[in-house]
């Protein structure tokens, strides 16, 4: 009786223990090398066991197997009942999984692990051979002959044209108008340039002389800018007026060039005596009175009234 019993204890162990079925498989042996394997995992368990969980589990860590092997995808485990070759109902659960090597040979998929509740049953093992495919990109090609391109110049410039031509416009653009814009601040408008032409000169000497009186540098004890002003006004008169060079030269040489040329005898000697004067003030630095102050802008004033050519010559004479 007690033989009965444990035959009937056990009969569900040792059932579980032999109709399990778990096996690996794939559509074929032969690959290329980094083409994927699907693999299809199919455990068949007898349909009144009473399992809590089932997974499975290749031989390896992550995502790798070892000698190149990689898996790529897994698909969720799908359960389905069916009628086994014995006409018994068995659970099928299955499993795809995607796999791919990276090297050429004959190699052994190690068995697969499936889990099922605390026990661990282990399919077939898998062989493969992963073949090198021949394309055109392996393939040991003939060296072609080096041929000359004939490219024109025309080519040539029309390529980087293309590439380049908005910015070169562009460029050539901003470079004509930087070039207007400094121009116009450089060239003095055409109407100004005119209308300083047509001023005599001795009407601008005569108006800086006036402006000069108005300054009153002299009765502000300005001497030297005084008389170095009147002095500038009559060395540009004298060179206008007689054709003498006064640049950079000294009172007497202006002088002594003076005495060729048809100057009246009156003025040269006022020039005389104002250089005199000018270069005392200048170098020696005297203090020249008021009365001759006054003198030597008068004589200033008077010399270009009467000496001008630009107009008919006045009747009136130097005051005494």
């Amino acid at each position: 009786m007690r033989r009965f019993v444990f035959m009937f204890i056990l009969f569900p162990l040792l059932s579980f223990a032999q109709d399990p079925d778990f096996s690996i498989s794939s559509s074929k042996e032969i690959y290329n090398i980094g083409e994927p394997i699907t693999l299809l995992l199919n455990l068949n368990i007898p349909a009144d066991e009473l399992i809590d969980s089932v997974y499975f589990k290749l031989s390896g860590n992550g995502d790798s197997l070892g000698n190149n092997w990689e898996i790529w995808d897994t698909s969720p485990i799908d359960k389905s009942t069916s009628l086994n070759d014995n006409n018994n109902y068995v659970t099928n659960y299955t499993q795809e999984i995607v796999i791919a090597n990276f090297d050429t040979g004959k190699f052994e998929l190690p068995p697969a692990l499936a889990h099922i509740d605390s026990s661990i049953i282990y399919s077939n093992v898998l062989p493969f051979t992963i073949l090198l495919s021949e394309t055109e990109e392996n393939k040991i090609k003939n060296i072609k002959p080096i041929f000359d391109i004939d490219i024109s110049y025309g080519e040539y410039f029309w390529y980087y044209f293309k590439k380049y031509g908005v910015w070169l416009l562009a460029l050539i653009l901003l470079g004509f108008v930087i070039y207007f814009l400094v121009k116009k601040l450089k060239v003095k408008p055409k109407h100004i340039e005119d209308e300083a032409e047509q001023i005599p000169t001795e009407v601008r000497l005569l108006e800086k002389l006036n402006k000069l009186k108005k300054k009153k540098l002299w009765e502000n004890g300005h001497f030297k800018a005084y008389y170095s002003q009147i002095a500038e006004v009559i060395w540009e008169f004298i060179e206008h007026r007689y054709k003498v060079p006064t640049f950079e030269k000294t009172s007497n040489e202006i002088l002594e060039s003076l005495k060729w040329v048809s100057i009246n005898e009156k003025y040269f000697k006022e020039i005389e005596t104002f250089f005199q004067l000018s270069d005392g003030v200048k170098f020696a630095k005297i203090n020249p009175l008021e009365k001759d102050n006054v003198r030597a802008l008068e004589m200033a004033i008077h010399f270009i009234q009467n000496e001008r050519q630009d107009l008919e010559k006045p009747n009136n004479t130097l005051d005494e």
